[in-house]
């Protein structure tokens, strides 16, 4: 293992670990989307672990804590992309027109008032 990765190890061990238990307990009363707090928990930890640096964390409970918050968070944001192949029919929804837009329709207008 390198220094850095040891000191790494060190810091979680040091400053996070302790805090897990808190951390899965409020994760267990927050909506998760179908996540389990394991899986919240590992990835904070990975997260930290592969951070450039940990120097301008100056509260790493607290940290740990926002860290899995986002974690939720883009899980619900990922959840809510819908794919266009997902619909049955594109061409039904309107989406797609060969009409001109009214952006060209205006550009279309003014070029002929110039050519007349």
């Amino acid at each position: 293992m390198g220094c850095e990765t040891e000191n790494r190890a060190t810091w979680l061990s040091k400053h996070i670990l302790p805090h897990e238990g808190a951390l899965r307990a409020w994760l267990l009363i927050k909506p998760r989307g179908g996540l389990e707090v394991d899986d919240i928990v590992q990835e904070t930890y990975a997260i930290l672990a592969d951070r450039e640096s940990v120097e301008s964390i100056r509260n790493p409970k607290a940290y740990a804590f926002e860290v899995a918050q986002s974690i939720i968070l883009g899980h619900f944001r990922r959840g809510r992309i819908v794919s266009i192949s997902t619909h049955p029919d594109v061409d039904a929804m309107g989406a797609v027109t060969d009409a001109p837009s009214p952006e060209r329709q205006a550009s279309d207008r003014e070029e002929l008032l110039n050519v007349v």
